[in-house]
């Protein structure tokens, strides 16, 4: 037969140990992970690539994925929609040179569109305005 003292089950409940519960975090976009997303639209003979996000290494890694993949030919133009970047460091700009002589060599001109005012600026410092032109 069990017996209970009086406050022994207060007392046991006192002494448990506090686990506080696991949540899930909610997953934030990639722009704020510091990731960077591309989105590639076609039209005949011209390809929109929009960069959103950080170009940074990784997303140097990324510019430079989805430009191999590009299915071109000889005249065709691609524009680099630079809208959506929060952020460019070199490796970026590299990844941006990259880019420029991949497609060059295939005979496909690249060109930026509505590029941030940082990217303006590093191009000047870097004097790559000549190499990546701005296409309005």
């Amino acid at each position: 037969m069990w017996t209970t003292r009086p406050g022994s089950i207060r007392q046991a409940h006192e002494r448990r140990t506090f686990r506080p519960a696991v949540l899930r975090r909610r997953e934030p976009p990639a722009e704020e992970r510091g990731d960077m997303l591309v989105r590639v639209a076609r039209t005949d003979r011209d390809h929109r690539i929009d960069l959103l996000g950080e170009l940074d290494r990784e997303g140097a890694v990324e510019l430079r994925r989805c430009v191999r993949h590009l299915e071109t030919a000889i005249g065709d133009r691609a524009v680099l929609g630079c809208a959506g970047l929060s952020f460019v460091d070199a490796r970026g700009l590299t990844g941006l040179v990259d880019a420029r002589a991949y497609l060059g060599g295939n005979g496909v001109s690249l060109g930026l569109a509505e590029p941030t005012p940082l990217l303006c600026r590093m191009l000047a410092a870097t004097r790559l305005t000549g190499i990546l032109p701005i296409v309005f």
